[in-house]
């Protein structure tokens, strides 16, 4: 087996030896991608996780068990994983601002070698008590090199610090941040300035294509997304607000 697709309308619980003993049966295996997230029935992990070529892993971040099979599987993909999908979730009383250090650390030895990496989280209420905290995703956002796609929500980063931060990747074709149902007047948003969204456009060297939250249209004057749009279309890049 090559691919292995699970959509499912609720998380799975289900023994890390017997999910790896799955995993080992397909040797050939390089895309697995699951539409909730896995949960442990036990803490422990195996002492030997069988390696496979994974290329694609779709697996949501989860807050109940530190996340031990994603990062098992990181670690059983260290030299092949291209393509990397932390989910679509609304965070609300379980904060994943303190990812464990074993996943932070796997998420940044993986990243430099990735194609496209998602995590879309957003919050269904604000303000989001942890959201100063949370900004888990900065080290492995920092560690990317050949990265050509990047999708985000409102969480893992600070929005102020996104866009520079992004920007001198050379490789960078697709950025979407922060798709979000918060009301313009709530979250994160104006800290996203049209200043660093005409520079991100201007000085990104691969853009092809920048969607940034719909709110901005309500944040931004009628001048300055007219500039950011004159700007995006100079440049022929595609510029959205969803």
């Amino acid at each position: 087996m090559k691919s292995f697709v699970m959509n499912t309308t609720t998380g799975l619980g289900v023994s890390t030896a017997d999910f790896f003993s799955i995993i080992a049966c397909w040797p050939d295996l390089h895309t697995l991608e699951f539409s909730h997230p896995f949960y442990s029935r036990d803490s422990a992990l195996p002492g030997q996780v069988p390696q496979a070529a994974i290329r694609r892993l779709q697996l949501p971040l989860q807050t109940w068990d530190g996340n031990g099979i994603l990062v098992a599987l990181l670690a059983q993909a260290t030299s092949t994983l291209c393509h990397l999908d932390l989910g679509k979730r609304i965070a609300d009383r379980a904060s994943l601002a303190d990812l464990p250090l074993t996943l932070s650390a796997s998420l940044v030895t993986a990243a430099p070698q990735l194609i496209s990496f998602a995590a879309v989280l957003d919050v269904n209420s604000w303000p989001y008590a942890t959201y100063a905290e949370s900004d888990y995703l900065i080290s492995t956002l920092s560690a990317f090199r050949d990265i050509q796609e990047v999708s985000l929500g409102i969480l893992g980063f600070s929005f102020s610090a996104i866009l520079p931060l992004l920007q001198p990747l050379l490789h960078l074709r697709t950025l979407s941040i922060g798709k979000s149902k918060l009301s313009a007047d709530k979250g994160p948003f104006h800290e996203l300035t049209s200043t660093a969204a005409i520079d991100f456009i201007n000085g990104a060297a691969a853009l092809k294509s920048l969607t940034l939250p719909w709110q901005m249209e309500v944040v931004w004057t009628k001048d300055e997304l007219k500039q950011a749009n004159s700007a995006a279309k100079e440049k022929g890049v595609r510029f959205l607000l969803e």
